[in-house]
């Protein structure tokens, strides 16, 4: 076990994807973070994850380095680039301006396409 203090991050990154069947049913994709995220990080997320039109229905849940999220489906579109540009805007949104922020929440589309 780790004694070290455990830092909290704006920006983790991602250690390694987990797909394969975790729970019963297999809905379930899990990233491994290098270190703990902080609160803003996972409101960013959970942001981002109401944006995507890819990964609807999808939740996602940040314990400790770990960001489990549930109701994945299969899809036409590999699955795990799509987490990692998922883990990688929310590190940005920290970051943006809140009024940036307001805007692509006003409109996802719109920001995206700028």
């Amino acid at each position: 076990m780790d004694h070290e203090p455990q830092f909290r991050t704006a920006t983790p990154r991602v250690v390694r994807v987990e797909l394969a069947d975790l729970y019963v049913g297999g809905n379930t994709a899990a990233v491994e973070l290098d270190g703990h995220p902080c609160d803003a990080w996972a409101q960013a997320l959970a942001d981002c994850l109401v944006h995507d039109h890819t990964l609807a229905g999808v939740t996602a849940e940040v314990d400790g380095c770990w960001v489990h999220f549930t109701g994945v489906r299969k899809s036409a579109e590999p699955l795990a680039p799509r987490l990692l540009a998922l883990v990688g805007a929310a590190g940005q949104r920290v970051y943006a301006p809140q009024m940036l922020r307001s805007i692509s929440q006003a409109a996802p589309n719109a920001a995206a396409a700028a």
